[in-house]
């Protein structure tokens, strides 16, 4: 019974977690149920966070906020995600009304991408370089948008070619 609980409380957790980061990278939901998703993910871990120092002072030998639940750290993080969406999307609404609302520009995907095609053209480049490439990663990315290119990937970062 104990292994079943534990199992549970894992599944149930990954779904949250998995639900807060896809309320930010999701491209098919709609602002309001984006802050549905990550106030449900707040007040679960809220909830969470109460519920284990409720039971670290009932039985404070066998259960202690460090061990049993996410260190300090990981807790700041979601938690500032949740509250960092909300807020986005309320200064989004009130000073951008005419631009659509894209949150998935908001993180570091899309500097991922600028500096994984600049290794494609250069793979060892300084800032001189880099701002020599901007018209070259420029075009390249408007051909990308436009389906007008194609390619075939020969190396990979992660593989050090």
């Amino acid at each position: 019974m104990y292994l079943i609980i534990n199992y549970n409380i894992i599944l149930i957790i990954f779904i949250n977690k998995g639900e807060i980061i896809d309320s930010y990278l999701n491209r098919d939901i709609a602002p309001l149920e984006r802050i549905r998703m990550v106030m449900t993910g707040y007040f679960f871990l809220q909830l969470w966070r109460i519920h284990i120092e409720f039971l670290s002072q009932k039985y404070p030998h066998f259960i202690s906020l460090r061990q049993n639940f996410l260190a300090n750290q990981s807790f700041a993080i979601f938690t500032s995600l949740c509250e960092s969406l909300v807020l986005l999307i309320k200064a989004h609404r009130e000073f951008y009304p005419q631009i659509p609302f894209l949150p998935w520009f908001h993180g570091s995907e899309p500097v991922e991408h600028f500096f994984g095609i600049a290794r494609q053209l250069n793979s060892d480049f300084d800032f001189a370089d880099l701002i020599q490439m901007l018209p070259k990663i420029s075009q390249y990315t408007k051909a990308l948008r436009s389906k007008k290119l194609t390619f075939s990937q020969e190396k990979t970062v992660r593989q050090g070619k």
